[in-house]
């Protein structure tokens, strides 16, 4: 496993074969936060590619998560930036996000998360998960139930996305799939209507 500690950078890594990929967590007085994570390939981890708890604005950019069984899970982590993911054959969730707030997925790419089970989501927001924002990625897969399911949370703006043939799910009020600012949506591939 890769530990962290506060204000690092760790680039250019290929994290294989361990039970958690990168393990960060903040419990205790300082916290690892701050931290900045460039084109990583976490691969086989045999819990989690990535597992963050009680850690605060990090940055996450170009980082390549392929089949563990949960490719990013989150636990009371805010203002986190995850720019250029690639979530890639992660057996559950392609990231599951839980009880935490105000942080952005933005510019990624995921396919073929799941097992088919209904359960499976590539991104699962729960638990007063709420203000996130996930804009302008690509969803394409058909082995999980749902591309975003979002339940108990609200706030979150989820926009400029591409849905190929993935279903959404949402059973909060105040969350909103278009930008606030400009009423923009999300393109839907299977989108019948006007």
């Amino acid at each position: 496993n890769v530990a962290i500690a506060k204000n690092s950078t760790l680039k250019n890594c290929n994290i294989k074969d361990f039970d958690y990929g990168l393990y960060l967590s903040g419990i205790g007085v300082i916290g690892e936060s701050n931290n900045k994570f460039t084109n990583l390939n976490i691969i086989s981890n045999d819990i989690y590619g990535i597992f963050m708890m009680f850690t605060d604005k990090n940055i996450f950019t170009d980082i390549h998560i392929e089949k563990s069984p949960q490719g990013i899970f989150t636990y009371e982590v805010n203002y986190n930036t995850f720019d250029n993911l690639y979530l890639y054959k992660n057996s559950n969730h392609g990231m599951y996000v839980y009880t935490s707030s105000n942080n952005e997925i933005i510019n990624s790419n995921a396919e073929g998360n799941g097992n088919g089970e209904t359960t499976d989501y590539i991104i699962y927001i729960l638990e007063n998960s709420d203000n996130n924002i996930i804009r302008d990625n690509e969803f394409d897969d058909s082995n999980s139930a749902l591309a975003v399911n979002i339940e108990g949370s609200t706030g979150n703006q989820i926009y400029n996305n591409k849905f190929d043939e993935d279903a959404i799910g949402d059973d909060s009020v105040g969350n909103y799939w278009y930008n606030q600012a400009t009423n923009r949506g999300n393109y839907w591939g299977e989108y019948d209507g006007e």
